[in-house]
């Protein structure tokens, strides 16, 4: 991909223009070239084992298969309402070994490695003692790097999809609030998002603001492998979530205190964190 990347030209001049393109697997084949390392082991060591996310990979383990949730999508006209787009079992992409590890996506995790994850961008880089990323670097990523501080409804073309946003700008890997008025919706200038991440008020807590804590504005739902009574009290027990849905199937995280549960999660909706 990369030697035919080379041959390409650009599809606008420098500054011109925003692109939702393929910059982010460039940035996972650099990593490769740099480290001297595949990308999985370079993430295990960088990122991964620094956090202690033991459940988040590209492929699941054979003795995991059994904690993993169903991916599912919308349906169409003349289908039920939720399709299965992915099955938790042998037959999945995620339990065969990977041939193209890419820098923009394609692993597995759990809600409270994901939890982790979002904890460490709330400290400006850091969790439990161990840093991943300098502050200064983190607070450059998640401002906007847009010329003239444009947004990304000045800057991209009409066929851009879900990045033509008034209001937001773009880093580097992230997307941040400019102006919430424009926006619209519960905004505050400086939340940052990565991909459906929402991160709120990260940038003033890297500046010295006071400690924020991660909860779930969007009250996401995470799709269980275990029955919903298993669940709920597996997850109440062990003190995972403060309250868990009663909906069959399904788990509603609230604002609490996550660790480690037993299920991989196929997507979320939002994480965040608050100025509470």
């Amino acid at each position: 991909m990369i030697e035919k990347l080379g041959t390409l030209p650009l599809k606008c001049d420098l500054g011109a223009q925003f692109n939702y393109g393929i910059s982010t697997d460039v940035v996972g084949y650099l990593c490769e070239v740099l480290s001297g390392q595949r990308l999985d082991a370079f993430l295990r060591e960088r990122i991964l084992d620094p956090l202690d996310m033991v459940d988040t990979c590209f492929a699941v383990a054979d003795a995991d298969v059994e904690r993993f949730a169903a991916c599912y999508r919308p349906g169409k006209a003349g289908e039920p309402l939720l399709v299965v787009e992915d099955r938790p079992d042998a037959s999945s992409r995620y339990t065969q070994p990977r041939t193209y590890l890419s820098g923009a996506g394609g692993m597995v995790s759990t809600a409270s490695d994901y939890m982790r994850f979002c904890t460490m961008l709330a400290n400006g880089g850091a969790l439990d003692g161990q840093r991943v990323i300098g502050p200064r670097t983190l607070a450059s990523m998640a401002c906007n790097h847009l010329l003239g501080g444009r947004d990304l409804a000045q800057m991209s073309p009409a066929s851009a999809g879900e990045t033509s946003r008034a209001g937001v700008g773009f880093g580097l890997g992230f997307a941040c609030v400019l102006d919430p008025t424009v926006l619209g919706g519960l905004s505050v200038p400086g939340e940052y998002l990565l991909g459906r991440c929402r991160l709120h008020g990260v940038l003033d807590h890297a500046r010295g603001a006071p400690r924020r804590r991660v909860h779930d504005p969007g009250a996401s739902v995470l799709h269980l492998s275990d029955s919903p009574r298993v669940a709920r009290a597996d997850l109440r027990r062990d003190r995972r979530l403060d309250a868990v849905s009663t909906r069959p199937g399904a788990a509603r995280c609230v604002p609490g205190r996550l660790r480690r549960h037993d299920t991989h999660v196929a997507s979320m909706e939002q994480w965040g964190v608050s100025s509470r």
